[in-house]
């Protein structure tokens, strides 16, 4: 009697424990593939203001291949307006596994808040997942253009060469505060290319190392994000000078390392959201973008003014 009682129990509660495993097996499963979406989409998201700020610290910082005198300073205040183009304001998700969009907006985008929901699939499974994108902030930005103003200081030394000191002071645009500081040294090489002195050609080579930061909240919302960079910027510089006026031209590179977190934007309801939540993880990247890019410019000196026009051609052209 006992035996056939063991066997009953054993027959009865055996399929429950197995399907507990594998019910936890297959949250486990959901929650990385919930993860590799949640890095998809932000992204996507956070992407473009990301490249707009890394390419537009790289305008203002080589508009002239003259150096200053031994000890001699000088002040310069720079706007630099780093054209994003429109098809930024949205972006095509690529390899999702539980959400179905064609089109999802960006930071850059417009300020209405994008819910999307989750498949089916997860329905049936008794989980309810939907992603929020945050409102854009195109209608905060002035003629839907990213803006960044910056102050140069600059020192003479021996020998054709100058060191500049990088400041950019907090700009803020709905939500998003942007700020760097950085050095630089600039270097005249005529003499190593036997370029006459009286000629009115000029080369310069410089190099600028920048780190910056931005914060972004939402208002009335806990969604966050937190944007550092250091980048590495080396530009070849050519110029034709006159007495009042200049034009330069020349090549650059960048590399910036950047690291980006933003906390989790997916919200789970159902049965097994409690099992869910602590597997979802905060979207959190650690990259390098590194480019080259071209610029050309004039300078026109005016008594004690020195006014600069600059275009950078690179993948978001920029100008100051």
């Amino acid at each position: 009697m006992k035996l056939i009682i063991i066997i009953i129990l054993t027959t009865f509660f055996s399929p429950i424990v197995l399907a507990q495993a594998v019910s936890n097996d297959l949250i486990v499963n959901i929650a990385g593939l919930l993860n590799s979406d949640i890095n998809e989409l932000s992204e996507g998201y956070t992407k473009p203001l990301i490249n707009a700020v890394i390419l537009g610290h790289n305008a203002p910082l080589a508009t002239s291949t003259k150096t200053l005198k031994p000890f001699e300073f000088q002040l310069r205040a720079a706007l630099t307006v780093v054209n994003v183009p429109s098809s930024e304001e949205t972006f095509t998700p690529s390899q999702l596994n539980f959400f179905e969009v064609s089109s999802a907006p960006t930071i850059l985008g417009p300020s209405d808040v994008v819910e999307i929901q989750a498949v089916e699939y997860l329905r049936n499974l008794g989980i309810d997942a939907s992603f929020e994108f945050p409102s854009g902030i195109k209608a905060d930005l002035p003629n839907e253009m990213v803006l960044l103003p910056s102050f140069a200081a600059s020192v003479g030394l021996l020998a054709g060469t100058e060191i500049q000191l990088n400041y950019s002071p907090e700009y803020s645009a709905e939500g998003v505060s942007i700020s760097s500081k950085g050095i630089g040294i600039k270097h005249v090489i005529d003499r190593y290319l036997q370029i006459d002195k009286e000629s009115k050609l000029q080369a310069a080579l410089t190099l600028h190392y920048i780190t910056s930061n931005m914060l972004y909240s939402e208002n009335n919302s806990d969604n966050a994000a937190a944007f550092d960079t250091t980048s590495f910027i080396g530009n070849a510089i050519l110029s034709y000078n006159t007495k009042f006026l200049s034009f330069f031209g020349g090549l650059g590179y960048f590399s910036s390392n950047y690291t980006f977190e933003m906390n989790n934007l997916v919200q789970l309801k159902g049965e097994f959201a409690a099992d869910l939540n602590p597997l979802i993880q905060d979207y959190s990247i650690d990259e390098t973008k590194a480019a080259p890019f071209a610029f050309i410019g004039s300078n026109i000196n005016l008594l004690f003014v020195n006014l600069v026009v600059k275009y950078n051609i690179q993948e978001y052209d920029s100008i100051i």
